[in-house]
């Protein structure tokens, strides 16, 4: 007859989960960080300057905000096709790198330099006219500000148009970070980890690490969505203050949103608009965010909104020049109402394969499967969330209206101009909506554990493999091996364009991260499926999170402790620690405690 292991034996075993989780919780996030850090890196390395859409032309607007010149120059109408430009005298090293015009919109060829400009002159200015005119300032402030430190350090300017890419990448990922922290302190670090995946897609990867706002401005909306969600979470739980960490990202994050590209103040009121929608707590009160929030914060996003509608205002004057609208509006008026009624949906129902990856000036998507697993995996993510049902202060109503509102919004843009949105255009409202499934997804972990980590893990081998599919077209262009198939990098010759790392470099990038996704989802499984100990196991439940049976405590998963609040009726302070260190511990007031352990309120969804 088998025997029993000694009790001594279980006791030691059931110690050594929590340290086995706790160094998992630590791998995960370390892995995490060095993910974000390498994929726009892989990026930056993979693809051009220029190569991404309009490119040069932000190129020469970042380098006109630094030095006052954007704002303070005469319009003209130039180009082709027409548009309002102006023109800013930079250096003209910034001019050195491969011209789009050689390869845009030619898939088979690669980044050849067929102007010459690799070879021209680090010395001396010369005057290019950017069509970004009247763009807001936010993220052309930073970006210019690191081009102009660079080339005044005397670097030449190929590696100073690199490294901006590089740099304007890293201001993603640390946004994209805070957005993270942020959800991990309420909800969990590895819930907040597998999110933040999702955010952003392949196409806002390469957006980010180019000089480009787009790319900044989806990683934006996805921290103010976030910072909405935990005013929202924290008015539910009863305690009747927000988390000063959620008041400091609003107040930074709206300005940085609202100012980042004309029509981003679209986004910006779609996440805001959630705080007028009073929350349900758990005594069945209703709480109003708005007068809960402190009123210098209601009056600093009153100000930063009216200057947005301001700029934006005044950024439409300069396309309303007859000659512009005039080209624009005449087709699309002469379409009876009806028609135009069905082409806007069917177009924005059609542009899922730019919003996860098209790259370089739309004309390197990523293949169809690929699209098909992305959006499958997404799919999967959503059912993760429905099974966690509606949380404190995020019902299930919050993300699909805050989509709906942004995609609404550009639909009506697009009816009334006949402009056709791309893809990427819709990304930062998705994003935001994405950021909004947190607090669901944290719950429908708790039940389904292995699922989110497999969509994480899916989700980031399409990211972390995007990248190298780029540099194969710009580096290679793309071919049809044979006829009636798809186009794929034509690698039977050396690399035309060879990128900074070259392929040998590439292939070791590669690796690397490719080492790195097997730690992250080896760690992910075990912080989703380990039992988190007894004592972590009730602080957790009394503090709304999870259960032993796996995943993070909701308010003790963050990777640091809890902080001030700001007071109801906008007195900021501190208050007792909702957070906790990686250990995974929660920490609560006892009446808090006891009142959320009650058998009455268990499990009892408090959706508002």
């Amino acid at each position: 007859m088998a025997r029993s292991p000694p009790v001594s034996d279980i006791g030691e075993k059931d110690r050594s989960r929590p340290r086995r989780r706790l160094v998992a919780r630590v791998v995960l996030a370390v892995s995490a960080v060095l993910l974000g850090v390498g994929i726009p890196s892989a990026w930056a390395a993979a693809s051009p300057p220029g190569s991404s859409p309009d490119e040069p032309a932000h190129i020469a607007f970042a380098w006109g905000v630094v030095t006052g010149q954007a704002y303070d120059g005469e319009l003209r109408i130039a180009g082709d096709p027409l548009r309002p430009v102006v023109t800013v005298e930079m250096p003209a090293a910034l001019q050195r790198y491969v011209q789009p015009s050689c390869y845009a919109g030619r898939s088979g060829v690669p980044a050849t330099d067929c102007g010459g400009r690799l070879e021209g002159s680090e010395s001396g200015t010369v005057e290019v006219d950017s069509y970004m005119a009247r763009y807001p300032p936010a993220y052309y402030g930073i970006v210019g500000g690191a081009l102009w430190l660079l080339d005044t350090a005397g670097l030449p300017g190929p590696v100073v148009l690199d490294a901006a890419r590089w740099a304007s990448g890293l201001l993603s990922t640390a946004v994209l970070c805070a957005a993270v922290v942020l959800g991990a302190r309420r909800f969990g670090l590895w819930p907040a980890i597998a999110v933040g995946v999702a955010v952003l897609t392949p196409e806002a990867w390469f957006l980010s690490a180019s000089i480009n706002p787009n790319g900044f401005e989806i990683a934006v909306a996805a921290l103010l969505a976030t910072g909405v969600l935990a005013v929202r979470y924290d008015l539910a739980r009863g305690v009747g203050r927000v988390g000063l960490d959620a008041v400091v990202v609003i107040a930074l994050a709206t300005p940085l949103l609202a100012l980042a590209r004309p029509l981003s103040l679209l986004w910006a009121g779609a996440c805001l608009l959630a705080l007028l929608v009073p929350v349900r707590d758990e005594d069945g009160g209703r709480r109003h965010p708005v007068v809960r929030l402190p009123w210098w914060l209601t009056a600093w996003v009153v100000v930063v909104g009216a200057v947005a509608v301001a700029w934006l205002a005044w950024s439409s004057e300069a396309r309303l020049d007859e000659r512009v609208a005039s080209r624009d509006a005449e087709p699309w008026e002469r379409l009876p109402v009806g028609v135009r009624v069905v082409l806007v949906p069917l177009h924005m129902l059609g542009l899922e394969d730019d919003m996860v990856g098209n790259f370089g000036w739309l004309d390197a998507p990523l293949p169809e499967a690929v699209v098909l697993a992305w959006v499958m995996a997404l799919v999967l993510l959503l059912g993760v969330w429905w099974i966690g049902g509606p949380r404190p202060g995020a019902g299930r109503w919050l993300p699909p209206t805050v989509v709906a509102i942004g995609a609404g919004l550009a639909a009506v843009h697009m009816f009334l101009t006949g402009f056709g949105w791309q893809g990427r255009y819709l990304l930062p409202v998705t994003a935001a909506g994405v950021a909004l499934l947190l607090a669901g997804v944290a719950a429908g972990a708790r039940r389904v554990p292995r699922l989110l980590v497999l969509v994480a893990v899916c989700l980031l081998v399409i990211q972390v493999l995007s990248p190298f599919w780029a540099y194969g077209r710009f580096a290679f262009g793309l071919g049809q091996p044979v006829p009636r198939f798809p186009e794929v990098p034509v690698i039977n010759r050396p690399p035309v364009w060879p990128g900074l790392l070259g392929w040998e470099g590439m292939a070791v990038a590669l690796l690397v991260l490719a080492v790195l996704v097997v730690v992250f989802a080896v760690a992910a499984l075990l912080v989703a499926t380990l039992p988190a100990g007894p004592d972590a196991a009730v602080a957790g439940s009394a503090a709304g999170g999870d259960s032993a049976a796996g995943g993070d405590s909701a308010a003790g998963g963050g990777l640091a402790g809890g902080g001030g609040s700001a007071g109801g009726g906008g007195s900021v302070g501190a208050v007792p620690a909702t957070g906790s260190s990686l250990a995974g511990t929660a920490d609560s007031t006892p009446s808090r405690a006891a009142s959320e352990a009650r058998p009455d309120r268990a499990g009892v969804p408090l959706g508002s």
